[in-house]
């Protein structure tokens, strides 16, 4: 064996032993946890300043034996850590779309716009907040839901000094979600199914009387549609069974394509509210309380962001119930209420 070779082998020797000797992870920027992290024996995981895991899914810590390695957490300052969001919040449904939409290509309600709808992310409510679970031998998981029990498990003290572990029991309501950048976006689509039985959208506490909060994004919840998701690129999927109600109030203009809001109800609460296009109506049952307003004021079609499309088509056709104890107003366009639809002024 020439020298060369000796040395390339010892090399790739030392290199293997390096990677395996310890497991770790090396957290540079805001990384976020949706699904699983299993983590069995010594591990170490460094931080950089001002960077965190946002856990929302699960940390599975597997030791050997009571006495086994902990982990460690490294590096970093006190604005460092694992953050574990306890409660339920809207995220993401990672690369998942509705199976409907993938098996009906040709229907007429979608051909047109497929593979605009295809390319959307898709946001739920999850049903269950996340969380650091620890098993020791063959006793039962044990879940860290406070700051309490940690230093058990990680190195000494990591819950007072950096980095830290920290739980974040608040729940993050739609309007939260909408209200963060990136968020209220076309491109987006909120599925409101799942185990709540009703979805509250907010803004009566802030000053949206004189500038109402513009809604970018499409509302759905559409059994027909929108119960069952999956990967274009597997099988890996999601159901969402129920069907979730949505209750708003404040001041809102709905401009996005609402069509896929077939099911439940819709309730307005105190406030104003403006339908801005005619796929931003809620196809669903409509309540309008007594201190609601709400206006029909369609100005095209459909938007895309900024742009309107088939701008001189303005019909609403609505074919469920709708109860008016507030205020309904025809402001633009037309209304047509069908063979179908329930119109009720006033309390029985």
């Amino acid at each position: 064996m020439t020298n060369l070779k000796k040395m390339m082998l010892a090399s790739a020797i030392l290199t293997t032993g390096s990677i395996t000797a310890q497991a770790g992870m090396d957290i540079e920027t805001r990384t976020e946890i949706d699904g699983v992290i299993n983590i069995y024996g010594a591990t170490q995981i460094n931080f950089a300043e001002d960077s965190t895991i946002e856990n929302y899914g699960k940390i599975n810590f597997f030791r050997a034996a009571e006495g086994a390695e902990k982990i460690v957490l490294n590096g970093g300052d006190e604005n460092s850590g694992i953050n574990v969001h306890l409660g339920k919040e809207f995220r993401p449904m990672s690369g998942l779309v509705p199976t409907a939409l993938l098996m009906a290509k040709d229907d007429p309600m979608l051909k047109d716009y497929f593979s605009t709808l295809v390319q959307k992310s898709y946001c739920a409510m999850m049903t269950e907040g996340g969380s650091i679970n620890v098993k020791t031998g063959e006793a039962e998981p044990e879940s860290l839901t406070t700051t309490d029990n940690l230093t058990t498990y990680f190195t000494d003290n990591v819950s007072l000094e950096a980095p830290r572990v920290r739980f974040v029991e608040e729940e993050q309501g739609l309007f939260d979600f909408l209200s963060q950048e990136g968020n209220n976006i076309n491109n987006n689509v909120m599925v409101l199914r799942g185990d709540a039985d009703e979805i509250n959208l907010d803004n009566s506490t802030g000053n949206y009387s004189t500038n109402p909060f513009v809604v970018e994004t499409a509302l759905a919840n559409s059994s027909s549609y929108m119960t069952a998701f999956s990967s274009m690129e597997s099988d890996q999927g999601k159901t969402l069974s129920n069907t979730q109600n949505l209750k708003v109030k404040g001041y809102f203009d709905f401009k996005a394509g609402n069509e896929f809001f077939t099911d439940g109800k819709v309730s307005f609460d105190a406030g104003e509210y403006k339908i801005l296009s005619v796929t931003s109506m809620f196809l669903s049952d409509i309540d309008v309380g007594n201190s609601a307003k709400l206006i029909l004021d369609p100005q095209c079609r459909y938007y895309n962001g900024g742009t309107k499309l088939e701008e001189n088509n303005t019909t609403i056709t609505y074919n469920k119930t709708m109860n008016v104890k507030g205020n309904l107003t025809v402001r633009g366009g037309k209304l047509i209420i069908g063979t179908g639809a329930v119109l009720n002024f006033g309390s029985n």
